[in-house]
């Protein structure tokens, strides 16, 4: 088998962005919030990235998600389906615009 010749890799896509973190205690169950915030690069385009994950921890998985849809409700939040890699991949085929 050949070498592979690493010469000629270059990148498609990726993501810049700063990430806070905490670990919150609920009634219930402990989960950690993240709000990544910088851009999405896919190819030679750029869409900004604001979001806010709540990661469940420890506890009654059902209070951390009614506790998500509380804060999504609040503050006008929606859930996103992609992961930050396929919205950049689709970003780098010109087919996501965020």
């Amino acid at each position: 088998h050949a070498p592979i010749a690493f010469d000629d890799l270059y990148p498609v896509c990726g993501a810049k962005f700063t990430r806070r973190a905490k670990v919150v205690e609920l009634p219930g169950c402990t989960v950690e919030i993240a709000l990544d915030e910088g851009i999405l690069m896919g190819g030679e385009r750029q869409i900004p990235l604001c979001e806010l994950e709540v990661e469940f921890k420890a506890g009654d998985e059902n209070a951390a998600i009614a506790w998500a849809k509380v804060l999504a409700e609040k503050f006008g939040l929606q859930a996103e389906t992609k992961s930050k890699f396929r919205r950049a991949s689709l970003l780098a085929k010109g087919e996501y615009y965020g």
